[in-house]
């Protein structure tokens, strides 16, 4: 279970969405690695301080000591679609 778990670090390091596995036990594992646990959380406040100075017409902001743009606003509206459906 250990090669499994570090491939599918490496995996979602990649920027891979998840990982085939062939036993019912490897799942468990697979699901924790590419749920989007703190990209949740990430995603809602940094839409949220986005889009309050989007209107300000600046393409850049700085969030949580990160220089955020556009780019980072779609990842994270992105990462909040996939959880309605």
């Amino acid at each position: 279970m250990k090669v499994l778990k570090l491939k599918a670090l490496e995996a979602k390091a990649l920027e891979y969405s998840g990982k085939q596995v062939i036993h019912p036990s490897q799942v468990e594992i697979a699901n924790k690695i590419f749920s989007p646990h703190e990209e949740i959380e990430w995603a809602k406040e940094m839409v949220k301080a986005y889009e309050k100075v989007l209107k300000s017409e600046q393409g850049t902001i700085k969030y949580k000591g990160e220089l955020i743009d556009h780019l980072h606003y779609k990842i994270a509206r992105r990462i909040l679609e996939t959880l309605k459906t």
